[in-house]
Formats: structure tokens, sequence, C-alpha cells
């Protein structure tokens, strides 16, 4: 049926007209609303008091069927850097700018600047967020903020080095941190560098250099790498401060999808009925009716739907979910393959099972919202566990606490492994970027008992490290080994496997004492404990590294200032059998160029291009892979703008991954 625009316009103000109206709102809700308001939360007919955002946590149940969320209310989302979205060049204080700025700064800067000098500045930038007295006769509205103020805004951040404050960027172009950001994986190999790299994302700070003509396009980057990263909290928070016009719609629209997805039902609320008043846009109105259903609103609700849907909206999944919750059917026939996040949300308020294929089509930048969904099948619960711990937005305990909660495993280990062992790598030395079959394996192991599955554990490991991830695991399976030694079958162990197991220990605490009895299997265990617990100002064992055949991280070892024996170098070697010269270990070629821009980054100061040049080149590598040589300059340039901690903490994890690449499966 076709309808004008004019007569649908017609339509939508006479919708809007009854869902504003409380007396037909109440006259109608007598026959056809039920005894209690229908929630998107599921709790119908007396809903108890939302938790805390500090309680809103993801647990698992121990049903076979499905794991059931207990989150209520989504998880409180970072502390912002300002106390309104109308102060975002109120980030920086005038003290931090005059000792860091000179006269000569470039005119972006002394916006920023001047902005500053007439707002009431913080006396610590650490603290940003600081209460100030009320000023609403110089308030600035959101439409009133200048560029230079957008690009400065972020987040208080309690975990940042005090490297990473204010002038992050001083001295960079602008031209080259775009690119730079946009080219950055939001996750990757290193967890010390994912975690540099979102604290730099999201910290105030004054912007590049000649940034005036590009704050808009720098500020996407920001958030869709943020977005790639998973950090959805952070993402929310920033969103709510960018102006209101419509270069930002797009990420208006998403916010009001979060808040949704998140249970924040009044925020969203008002943002769809503002918004539906303003547009034809079908899918302002599914949200405003959603929100209808939300507040109890049923019979405006219902017409609302009715409406849209005689409209020519062809939504069918939609309007089949609303007409369930209105309780107009009981049996529903969704489309899988044209699940949108409304649908999803619907579907969870409906009481259906969302499947792993459902959650296909999930956008990177809601993963901290599907927790909220208390209707995962297995499948999809165990994975969504699995996306939120590889992106740092979940920690290996209660991560792991989910997966053991399955009474079965949903797919036996031997598929499990043999899928992860065919896995193909993007190129040689690269990390494997898909895992989904992790998580699966884990959970089919961890529920074998038997003796002879210690075979299976130990491929398992070599698979993982071939695709580069089994640093990301090491918690995991270190729970899990530990398991398994405890069953006393130590003692049963081949020597390969308790050398893998003795290093995924200590790989992961390098402080703890092996079980009893794996020490004595594990020939090189007590290599293995030399290498991993060396620390800055230690000698370095020459029999450990010519146990592991680890010389080649000499360079490493250098940069993290372990020092040289004292030792007759040419007497060691005469002692040694003579062997002919041999070709060495492939190793990614890292770019010159980028290497020499590294350098210069860091000689100069640069903390935010520094960071993003290291995380640039390895993130989406095989730790094991890049060449000690260029790692031992990597750790120099962390240490060269002060970060001594990141980098004790990455040439670690580039010493594991040498280790790793010992024990991957392709290379035994």
């Amino acid at each position: 049926m076709f309808i004008n625009r004019s007569f649908f316009s017609f339509i939508v103000a006479s919708l809007l007209m009854l869902a504003s109206s409380d007396v037909i709102a109440q006259e109608a809700g007598d026959a056809l609303q039920p005894a209690g308001p229908i929630s998107l939360t599921g709790l119908i007919n007396g809903a108890a008091e939302p938790l805390s955002d500090s309680e809103a946590e993801a647990t698992a149940s121990n049903g076979s069927e499905a794991i059931i969320y207990n989150a209520r209310r989504a998880p409180e989302e970072p502390e912002t850097a300002e106390t309104d979205i109308a102060q975002p060049t109120s980030l920086i204080t005038i003290s931090d700018a005059a000792d860091n700025m000179s006269a000569k700064a470039p005119e972006a800067t002394r916006q920023v600047l001047e902005e500053l000098d007439s707002i009431t500045p913080t006396e610590d930038n650490a603290s940003v967020s600081a209460a100030r007295a009320p000023q609403p006769a110089n308030r600035i509205g959101l439409r009133s903020v200048s560029n230079i103020g957008l690009a400065s805004i972020g987040l208080q951040q309690g975990d940042a080095p005090a490297q990473l404050n204010s002038f992050i960027w001083r001295q960079s172009e602008t031209a080259n941190i775009i690119p730079l950001i946009l080219a950055t994986p939001s996750y990757g190999s290193s967890q010390t560098l994912s975690t540099l790299s979102r604290q730099i994302m999201v910290q105030p700070a004054v912007p590049p250099l000649n940034a005036q003509q590009d704050i808009n396009a720098l500020v996407s980057a920001r958030l869709e790498w943020l977005a790639g990263a998973g950090q959805s909290d952070s993402l929310s928070a920033l969103v709510r401060k960018l102006p209101d016009d419509e270069d930002w719609n797009d990420w208006k629209r998403w916010q009001v999808q979060y808040d949704l997805m998140r249970r924040a039902d009044d925020t969203a609320c008002n943002e769809a009925s503002r918004r539906s008043a303003e547009t034809l846009d079908g899918f302002w109105h599914k949200a405003n009716i959603i929100c209808l259903l939300l507040s109890g609103q049923n019979a405006p609700a219902s017409f609302a739907a009715d409406v849209l849907n005689a409209s020519g909206d062809d939504d069918d999944n939609f309007f089949q979910l609303v007409d369930k919750l209105l309780g107009r059917r009981t049996e529903i026939s969704l489309d899988m393959n044209d699940l949108s996040l409304v649908h999803l949300m619907l579907m969870d308020a409906a009481h259906e099972t969302i499947s792993l294929d459902a959650l296909d089509n999930m956008p990177s930048s809601m993963i901290q919202a599907l927790p909220s969904f208390r209707y995962l099948d297995a499948d999809a619960s165990v994975t969504v566990s699995y996306r939120l711990y590889e992106r740092g937005l979940q920690s290996s305990s209660d991560t792991e606490q989910i997966w053991r909660s399955l009474k079965t495993a949903p797919v036996p280990a031997e598929a499990a492994l043999s899928e992860l062992s065919t896995v193909v790598l993007p190129a040689a030395g690269m990390r494997s970027s898909h895992g989904s079959s992790s998580p699966f394996l884990w959970v089919a192991l961890v529920n074998r008992t038997e003796l002879s599955a210690d075979s299976l554990v130990r491929a398992a490991l070599e698979a993982e490290a071939s695709t580069g991830r089994l640093s990301l695991l090491l918690p995991l399976y270190d729970s899990l080994v530990r398991h398994r030694v405890k069953m006393g079958n130590a003692g049963t162990l081949d020597r390969a496997t308790a050398e893998l197991y003795a290093f995924v220990m200590q790989a992961h605490d390098p402080a703890q004492e092996l079980p009893a009895g794996l020490s004595d299997q594990a020939g090189v265990a007590e290599y293995l404990s030399q290498i991993l617990n060396v620390a800055s100002g230690d000698v370095w064992d020459a029999d450990a590294l010519e146990g592991l055949d680890l010389w080649h991280v000499l360079p490493l070892l250098d940069a993290l200032d372990v020092q040289r024996p004292e030792e007759e170098w040419l007497a060691r070697a005469s002692n040694t059998v003579a062997t002919s010269l041999t070709l060495g270990r492939p190793y990614l070629s890292v770019p010159a160029d980028r290497m020499l821009a590294l350098e210069e980054a860091s000689r100069s100061g640069r903390v935010g291009e520094t960071i993003l040049l290291i995380a640039h080149l390895v993130q989406g590598a095989h730790l094991g892979y890049i060449r000690p040589e260029d790692g031992a300059v990597m750790i120099q340039a962390l240490n060269m703008i002060g970060l001594e901690d990141a980098a004790r903490n990455f040439g670690r994890e580039l010493i594991i991954g040498q280790l790793e690449r010992r024990y991957q499966a392709q290379e035994n």
C-alpha cells in the first residue's frame, strides 16, 4: 500500500500527540495493558530497583541450555574529564599550559589556552574532573563549543602513567596522527601496548599541530579506534560530549541503541522522543515504540506499531517481537539472517534465546553491552566472554568462571582442535585475528579428566602458540594445566609435554613454584625460571640461553638492562662442539622508515606518536617473529619517553613471544 510522505507525516504527528496524552494512554490502557509494564529487562510485574552500576557484572548460571547474565543495569560508564559537555577546553590547566608551551605556540594551541583563560581552571591536571562552582551565566552551549575545544575532550583516567597527560601530542602533526590512528590495530599481540593505546585515545589533550581544519577527522578517528577496541563505555562517554549537529548524527544514533541495550532507558528515551518528533526515520520511531513499552504505555505502543507497519515499513521481525511483548501472539518465527540490534533487544525482552549466529552482525562497538542480554545460549555466552576477555574488558578469573559453568562442552575437543589447527594466518609471522575456536577448545579440555587427554592439551598449546595467541590465554591454560597436574599425572607426562606445562605456568607467573614432580620431568624448567624471572640489573645465565637456544634474545636483555656475566668466552667456546655456520631464524622485516620515525619521535618526546608507532608495527604480528634488534629499539623508545614500567612489560612479552615460537607446532 503506497502512502505519500505528507500523509505519513500526518500519521506520525497524530501518533506523537497520542503518545503524549496521559488521558488517552490511561483510557486505552485499561483495555489492553497487562497487570504490569513490559520492560526490556524482562522483569515484568513489580520489577525490583535496578542494581547500582558497580554491581551490574556478568555472571553465569549452571544451566546447560543458556547462560543468563545477571545484569539488570549496565556497568558504569567511565567518569568524564569534564563536569559538563559544554566545557571541553577546561581539561588543561593554566599552569600546565604555561609550563609546557612556548611563546611561539601554534595557533591551535593558543586558541585552546585563550579559551581556558575564560574558564575556572582545575588545580591539578591529574584531577581534571574536580567539582567546580556553578557558573550558569557563563555556561557554553553544545553548539558553541569550538572545534579546537572539541578535539581536547577526554575522560578521567586513574590508571594512566603521568607521562600520558594533556600534552601527549606535543610537536606531532595532525596530518601524521590521523592516518596513524586509523592504521593502528585496536588490540593485538601486546597487552601492554593495547593498554597504552587505549589510554592515549581517551586522554584529554591539546590537539596536535595544525589541527584547525581536521578536528572532526581527528575526533572521528579516536571514536572509530575505541569502537574497534570494544571500549563501549568510554566511547559512550565521549559521544555524549559531541555537539548536536549533523556531523555526529550516526554516533548519536549509536548512543541511543547502546543506552537501550545497557538499560539506561531514561537517557535513550528522551533522545528517541525528541528525534522521532523531528524525522520520519523509522529507526527513531521504533526506538520510541520500545520506550513506550518500557514506560508501560502499551496502548500507544500498539497503535504506533500498527501505524508504522501500515506506512510500509516491512521489518517483520520487529513487529512480531512487539506483538509478543504486547501479548498479541505467543509464537513467532524470526528471520535469523536479518537481525539488527533493535531485534536483539526485543528478543531478550521477549525471553527469546539469542544464538551465536544471531550475534554475527553485532558491531564491536557494542561489546560491553552484550552481558546485558540474559538469554544467550551456551555458544553465544562463551563467545561473548571471550570477546570481552581478549580486549581486556573482562578478567581471566571471570572468564574462567563463565566457561567452567558449562556442564558439557558445546564442541568436542578434537573438533575444536582441528578447526584451530587449520587457521590460515594473514601472512607468515603474523598473529591470527580469529580465535573463535579457542574458547570452545579450552572448555572441552577442562571437561576431559582422563590421563590420555594430556596429549590433546599439548596439541592445543602448540596450536595456540602457532597463531600467536597463547600469551593471551596463559592465565586460562595455567589454571587448566595446574588442575591436570594436581590429578597426579605429572609422573606420566612425556618430557616435551612436561616442559610445555612448565613454560605455561612460569610464563604466566614466574614467581610461582612448579608443582611437585613436574620440575623433575621438565628438563629445562630451571632455565625457564631464570629467563622469565630476570630483572633490570640482574646477570643473565649463559647456560640458560644455551639450554633454551635463546642466544638471539641478547639484544632484548641488553635493552632491559640485564647485565652480561664476566666469563672467559673464548674458553667457553673451545669447550663446545664446533658447528658450521647456519642460516638464522626468519623474522618479519619492519620498514626502515617506520623505525627511523620511531627513533625520531621518541627523541623528540612525542609520547602519543611513539606509542602509536610501536603498536602499529607489532600489534598484528606474532611477537616471536619480531626481530630482537627491532624489539630492543622499541623498548628503548618507551624508556626515552619515560614509560619505564611499560618498557619492562613489553620486553617480557617479546621474550615470551620468542619462547612461544620455540614451542609452536610448526617449528617443533
